[in-house]
């Protein structure tokens, strides 16, 4: 899955609108869909305001929709 689509489902998820997302993150709409729609990447900064507006973690984006707890991590 591409990074534009997760921050889409993300976003669907929280029942947020585009233009919502985009205001909280300083971006405009047209941005936005263009992240969602993989036509550019954001930077760092940019995909850090979206995260925090998203209320997760930036680097959970990152993670292809894994979300490893700490229990997970240990050695058995």
């Amino acid at each position: 899955m591409q990074l534009g689509k997760r921050i889409e489902d993300i976003r669907v998820f929280r029942k947020m609108k585009q233009k919502d997302l985009a205001r909280g993150a300083g971006i405009s709409t047209t941005y936005l869909s263009d992240i969602e729609n993989d036509r550019t990447l954001p930077s760092v900064r940019t995909l850090t305001k979206i995260a925090q507006v998203l209320e997760i973690d930036d680097y959970n984006i990152l993670l292809q929709g894994f979300y490893v707890n700490s229990e997970q991590r240990q050695p058995k």
